[in-house]
C-alpha cells in the first residue's frame, strides 16, 4: 500500500497505474497487483480507506485519554495536525483521489461519523459549562472543514509550515467556544 500512496503522492491520480506501481515497487508483474484488485477503482477506493481509517485510529488514540470534552477537542485538532504534518503522502494522495473522484463511500461516511462524534463532543462540553452556547452541529461542520482544510494545504504545498498551527487553532477555537462570561466585551458603536 505504502508504494502506492507514494506513486499517486508523486506522478498524481491520471499516471498511477498498475504499471507505475509494480515498477515503482520492484514487482516482476503487475498480476501481483491484479491477484488483489480486480481494477484500478477497486485500488484507489481501498487506498482511500486505508489513510481515512489510519488516520481516524491515530486521531481516536489521541482522543481517548482526555478527561474533559475541551482536551478532547485540543487532543482531536493537535492530532489532525500531527497526523497530516507526519504522513504527508498520504495526505497528498488522499486529496489527489478526492479531486479525481476515486474516493468511495467509505470516506465520506467517516467524515459524516467525526462530524457527529465533534458535535457530540462539543454539545458535552456546552452542558458542562467549558463552551459557550451554540450549534454543535454547525460548530463541529468549521471543525471538520477546517482540519480537512490543512489536509489540502499540503496537497497545494507539500513544505508548508504546521509548526505553530496546533497553537494558533485551538486559540482560535478557544476564542469562538467560550462561554459568553469569558468573552470580551464588544464595542459597537465602531471607530
Amino acid at each position: 500500500m505504502h508504494v502506492t500512496i507514494a506513486t499517486i503522492a508523486e506522478l498524481g491520480y491520471p499516471r498511477t497505474s498498475f504499471a507505475a506501481i509494480a515498477e515503482r515497487g520492484g514487482l516482476s508483474s503487475t498480476r501481483l497487483i491484479s491477484y488483489h484488485f480486480d481494477d484500478r477503482a477497486e485500488l484507489m477506493r481501498e487506498v482511500a480507506a486505508t489513510i481515512v481509517n489510519d488516520l481516524g485510529a491515530a486521531v481516536a488514540a489521541r482522543m481517548q485519554p482526555a478527561q474533559s470534552p475541551r482536551v478532547a477537542l485540543h487532543a482531536y485538532l493537535r492530532a489532525n495536525i500531527d497526523y497530516v504534518d507526519s504522513h504527508r503522502p498520504e495526505m497528498i494522495a488522499l486529496a489527489t483521489l478526492m479531486f479525481a473522484g476515486a474516493l468511495g463511500p467509505d470516506a465520506a461516511d467517516a467524515g459524516a461519523s467525526t462530524e457527529r462524534a465533534i458535535a457530540g463532543l462539543i454539545s458535552a462540553g456546552t452542558r458542562a459549562g467549558e463552551f459557550g452556547p451554540i450549534d454543535p452541529d454547525i460548530a463541529a461542520r468549521v471543525l471538520q472543514r477546517t482540519v480537512e482544510g490543512i489536509a489540502l494545504s499540503v496537497h497545494r504545498d507539500p513544505d508548508v509550515d504546521l509548526s505553530t498551527l496546533g497553537d494558533d487553532l485551538i486559540t482560535f477555537v478557544e476564542m469562538g467556544l467560550r462561554p459568553r462570561h469569558e468573552r470580551p466585551s464588544r464595542d459597537v458603536s465602531g471607530p
